[in-house]
């Protein structure tokens, strides 16, 4: 390892020993119960254990501290590193390790840290709230470590760390929410069941609109019950559900004035939504081209010229090392995520587990213990696979409690794994026949506390809105259906395929609505998309409108996958990240930002590995990337 310059830390406010809620003193670590390296009766060791001040992982921990701390205080160095010589006083780094005792019975999988363990994370324990009170990463540490360096009043108050700090909201009309929510209907809308359904493969489109670099959402952290107040509201009374009551079915009317109704907060958001507007959207996982291949990368920002749109794309790569940004003109030259099904790894070795960005041991898959293959073609999917796991809620516009241990926050986007959605979006469901769409009218989440310590303990994420179903009906023995009563574009790509099928086909198209009803996160396919417009980018500009004068171009949507179709199984674990940025880690360069959003200091570090870069491999990596091949 490299001279590294020391730094030391002056002040703490760390503790060995806090109390717990009914006073009584608690070691400020895992319980004796954690601390237990007793093998179970499968011989499976899963204890935690302190790591001691010379290994790698606290080695690591301190330099990556330390070097975002030189650069923030203004004395980072090209030529120089930075380390802390230890955490601040009474904090301590505890790792949590998973393994078989037997040597027969373990995994043959290793992270970067060493050791055959099926599982090495790391915590630090030594905030004044409590054991429970850990930090996960040194990202996750740094905003706590950072105030105990400048603030001079050590107010914790002035700390901005996710413990000290989880969440501002304003403190208007709490009183007046609580006696509105006491007067509102307890009726909810009905939680549709769902079946899972895996769809196939490819995908394209074309664009239009103004370049527009607007502000891009904001996502918000998990509240604590204690600092949850009600956010204030947006201007417009039009813009915001008001109460659960206006969300439950209603007369159909109502309801479509609602959705005609709902305002755009940003200028990203009326061109997401405008039909004929960007095709892609900041922050979005694609496929784009190499040329004669095609690879994985996130859009980090977008432009009109000379009327067509462009877009900058960083390819998702290893930990190791990051190719530069590419600058795609064209909507041809992209294709949603979900147009088309991940390949195998190139590393044989990786396909016999379940392999992860931040668990695999990057290391040894360099040294060749997977066996041959391409680092940067790997790191791209298995970096895609955890955005796919993920979702993250942006731009807050209410909050109000609805019940003792229950406070729920309505939102005006989220990311749902690799795409982007808003309030008035449309989105695909699992539902019914896996072909029924929702048009979006709330996101809301609610987040259920513990009544002993108030402590998060659960949070859900579901989408409300009206629930249309595609099919057909005879031309002859109907009337044509009237779309002006859908929303806009689902009417808008109707009347655009509808005009030759009547001709070739005998019959129309038509959307039918079923509900209003509420639908868990995990259940939404992706964005629905219209056939009129990404049919050309996936199918070719000429096949697509050989099948649209003849009546056959039909749902794009039945053309692609599905949201957590990458992983097998039926439990597959979700992800929430406060932030975007937190689900592309270390695929992205550090101070990697997606247009529009603040720059916040989080991600992944290659500090933490020894710094050599990954030969190049290009001609392996487009060769296997040739999708269209």
């Amino acid at each position: 390892m490299g001279r590294f310059f020391p730094l030391y830390m002056r002040r703490s406010d760390g503790q060995i020993e806090t109390k717990t809620r009914h006073k009584q003193p608690e070691p400020n670590e895992p319980t004796k119960e954690q601390l237990d390296r007793t093998p179970d009766a499968n011989g499976i060791s899963d204890f935690y254990r302190e790591v001691d001040l010379e290994e790698q992982k606290h080695l690591d921990w301190r330099r990556k501290l330390g070097g975002m701390l030189a650069r923030d205080l203004g004395h980072s160095d090209s030529d120089r590193g930075y380390m802390l010589v230890a955490f601040p006083n009474n904090y301590r780094l505890y790792e949590h390790v998973k393994r078989a005792e037997d040597e027969s019975k373990a995994k043959t999988v290793k992270n970067h840290a060493g050791g055959g363990n099926e599982r090495q994370d790391a915590y630090l324990y030594g905030h004044p709230m409590g054991r429970k009170k850990r930090f996960r990463s040194p990202a996750d540490f740094y905003p706590h470590l950072y105030w105990l360096a400048t603030d001079e009043e050590g107010d914790p108050d002035n700390c901005a760390c996710k413990i000290c700090c989880p969440e501002e909201i304003d403190d208007k009309s709490a009183s007046a929410t609580k006696k509105e929510s006491k007067n509102e209907a307890k009726q909810e809308p009905r939680q549709i069941s769902v079946q899972e359904q895996k769809p196939a493969a490819p995908a394209a489109s074309q664009s239009a609109p103004k370049k527009q670099p607007t502000p891009n959402p904001t996502p918000t952290p998990t509240p604590t019950l204690a600092s949850v107040k009600q956010v204030q509201q947006v201007q417009s009374k039009t813009t915001v559900p008001q109460s659960k009551t206006s969300l439950v079915a209603a007369p159909r009317v109502q309801q479509q004035v609602q959705q005609s109704v709902i305002m755009y907060t940003n200028e990203d958001q009326r061109l997401d939504l405008v039909v004929g507007g960007f095709l892609f959207r900041q922050g979005e996982l694609v496929w784009f081209s190499r040329g004669t291949a095609w690879g994985l990368g996130v859009i980090s920002r977008r432009w009109m010229q000379n009327g067509a749109p462009n877009y900058t794309i960083q390819p998702l790569s290893h930990p190791f090392e990051h190719p530069t940004p590419k600058n795609i003109m064209g909507d041809s030259l992209l294709r949603p995520w979900l147009a088309w099904s991940v390949p195998d790894f190139t590393h044989a070795g990786l396909n016999t587990f379940n392999a992860t960005y931040e668990a695999v041991d990057w290391n040894g898959i360099r040294q060749g213990q997977y066996g041959k293959g391409d680092l940067e073609v790997d790191g791209s999917i298995l970096a895609a696979k955890a955005i796919d796991l993920s979702y993250t809620p942006f731009e807050p516009i209410s909050a109000q409690p609805l019940g003792k241990d229950v406070f729920q926050t309505a939102y005006n986007g989220v990311y749902v794994g690799a795409e982007r959605v808003w309030r008035g979006d449309v989105v695909r469901l699992r539902s019914g026949n896996g072909m029924d769409v929702m048009t979006v009218s709330a996101i809301l989440e609610n987040t259920i506390f513990s009544p002993a310590n108030q402590q998060v303990t659960s949070q859900k994420l579901t989408l409300q809105g009206d629930i249309y179903r595609p099919g057909q009906q005879s031309a002859s023995t109907a009337a044509t259906p009237n779309i002006s009563s859908l929303p806009q574009r689902l009417a808008n790509d109707l009347q655009r395929r509808n005009a030759s099928i009547v001709s070739r086909q005998g019959f129309t198209s038509t959307f039918t609505r079923l509900e209003t009803a509420s639908v868990d996160i995990k259940d939404v396919k992706g964005r629905w998309y219209e056939s009129f417009w990404l049919g050309p980018v996936l199918l070719g500009a000429a096949p697509a409108e050989q099948l649209l004068s003849r009546g056959e171009l039909g749902e794009i949507g039945a053309r692609m996958n599905a949201r957590l179709d990458c992983r097998k199984g039926s439990n597959i674990p979700q992800a929430r990240r406060a932030e975007r940025i937190e689900a592309f880690g270390a695929a992205v360069p550090r101070g990697f930002v997606v247009e529009g959003t603040p720059q916040p200091q989080q991600g992944f570090s290659s500090a933490g590995y020894d710094g050599a870069t990954a030969a190049s491999t290009a001609g392996a990596m487009d060769e296997f990337m040739n999708l269209d091949g």
